[in-house]
């Protein structure tokens, strides 16, 4: 057998793998290779071993792949796992046996009679053991379900399979047909997905010689990348709406590579129940009712329980591995027991969670599902208990997403136009029970908390909890760690909205 340059000639090289990251280094040493490597190879190089090593932790002894060790077994993952493992094994030393086995599992347990694929870890048919048989009822069943599909990545990839296994099986007229009007590419609404799209629809093209179209994709990418390739230097600058500072870059050939950051803090924020516009811009694939119930109070601590209602909008088919994220639990901290009993045994709600506590005090619970069902809405219920007092309780921020999608959230955060405040104001559904134009005068440092004494210089919507305050003089409460944010000034004028439940009663302020 001819070996690569990173294949074992000697046990030693072998077991230096075996015994994991830390002596993935001393493995490539054995073998001569980092010496002829440069230093961006050579850091490949070790990722690529290592992120090998931390695949097989998914690997069960039947030889199947999951995503989570007490799931079932994926097909999906078990195929893409042995795919790439194929590819990586002109790179580095990959056992050709685990990619077999992989391959064996998956006729046996996930190929039905007609030549499909499915998720099951059943055995539909013993005899389906030869592997020329199988790609034949594969091909045969994904040539009649072609002329069928509806979007470009079903069309492109299922065509590159075709072309592969049979180059008179490929259809060119159905490739096109979801080709974009230039016939560059093959779009979707996701712009990743048009990437994966394209690139397997160039696959298949080149596969059955369809050379023109090809040369044709790849001259115009050539001609977008050379006219920033001669370029010495970018300038970028980044400036948001409503912030004076501006943050700046120059990339050349020099550090076109490195990674550059920003931070900038989102100050205006507010309320809104899901309209119907909003439901399909913000929340266009997850229908999502969240419900918080007071419980018990011990020893002074509130406790409430937290309901969450998800229901996926397809007609067709559930949504795959979602998150759920739930931000800015302020002073509140999950019931661990809860979330535990959730997590496991045979009737287990959710896959896995993790808490994070923030240097604020401020809890972030992330909560992966298996899936989520587009007939029957999912559950998510259990208690947070309150571990500090607050002056100000803030609402979290509940978003909901597919791994590979962006999230759907019941809060809208960015930079507000006065015509939308205004129309917050005056929104029935909003609920604003008073609006107040006002001029701050002073403040006072708590702590934590920070007293803000306000002037209200013309009542724009006036309470049911106060009465004539035209002209008052008004206390409103705000955190310490927010007051460079905020950056309120004395003497300026300010906008304040607001709800009577949020108004704190002390002697009649």
């Amino acid at each position: 057998m001819m070996e690569t340059p990173l294949s074992y000639s000697c046990e030693r090289r072998k077991e230096y793998v075996l015994d994991g990251n830390d002596c993935a280094d001393a493995f490539f040493k054995c073998s001569e290779t980092l010496a002829k490597l440069q230093a961006e190879s050579k850091t490949e190089a070790l990722y690529l071993a290592r992120r090998y090593r931390t695949q097989l932790m998914y690997r069960k002894p039947d030889g199947s792949f999951s995503v989570f060790p007490r799931s079932k077994s994926s097909s999906w993952l078990t195929s893409y796992t042995a795919k790439v493992f194929a590819m990586a094994n002109t790179l580095i030393r990959i056992d050709e046996s685990i990619i077999c086995v992989a391959i064996k599992w998956l006729i046996q347990n996930s190929q039905m009679a007609h030549g499909k694929f499915v998720e099951s870890g059943n055995v539909f048919d013993k005899r389906i053991m030869s592997m020329p048989g199988s790609m034949a009822k594969a091909v045969s069943y994904l040539e009649g379900r072609l002329p069928s599909l509806t979007d470009s990545y079903a069309v492109a990839i299922t065509s590159y399979a075709l072309a592969v296994a049979n180059k008179n099986k490929f259809r060119r007229d159905i490739l096109f047909k979801f080709a974009s009007s230039g016939l560059n590419h093959w779009p979707m609404a996701n712009h990743l997905f048009t990437l994966e799209a394209t690139a397997y629809a160039l696959l298949a093209l080149v596969k059955v010689k369809s050379t023109t179209m090809v040369y044709q994709a790849l001259a115009e990418y050539w001609m977008d990348a050379q006219d920033n390739y001669d370029a010495n230097s970018m300038d970028i600058d980044i400036k948001i709406a409503g912030h004076a500072e501006t943050t700046s870059f120059r990339v050349n050939r020099e550090n076109a590579m490195e990674t550059r950051y920003t931070i900038y803090h989102i100050v205006s924020l507010y309320y809104k129940r899901p309209s119907s516009i909003n439901t399909l811009n913000n929340c266009e694939r997850f229908n999502i009712t969240v419900v918080l119930e007071p419980v018990t109070q011990a020893e002074g601590a509130n406790v409430y329980l937290l309901k969450i209602e998800i229901l996926y909008k397809n007609k067709d088919t559930d949504a795959g591995m979602t998150i759920v994220d739930i931000s800015h639990l302020t002073g509140y901290m999950p019931d661990l027991e809860d979330l535990n009993r959730l997590s496991s045994g045979r009737d287990k709600t959710i896959q896995m969670y993790l808490i994070d506590t923030s240097p604020s005090e401020k809890v972030s619970l992330i909560i992966y599902l298996d899936k989520v069902s587009h007939t029957v809405k999912d559950e998510i219920a259990f208690k947070i208990k309150q571990t500090m007092s607050v002056g100000v309780l803030q609402p979290a921020v509940i978003s909901i997403y597919e791994y590979d999608e962006q999230g759907c959230s019941m809060q809208t955060k960015g930079p507000i136009q006065n015509s939308l405040r205004q129309d917050k104001a005056c929104d029935a559904e909003a609920q604003i029970d008073y609006v107040y134009q006002v001029t701050m005068e002073s403040y006072q440092d708590y702590k934590s908390t920070d007293i803000y004494k306000m002037r209200i210089n013309k009542v724009i919507k006036e309470g049911p909890a106060d009465i004539q305050p035209n002209n008052q003089l008004r206390q409103f409460i705000g955190y310490s760690h927010c007051r460079e944010i905020l950056n309120l000034k004395e003497g300026l004028s300010y906008l304040i909205m607001g709800t009577t439940k949020d108004i704190l009663n002390t002697h009649n302020k």
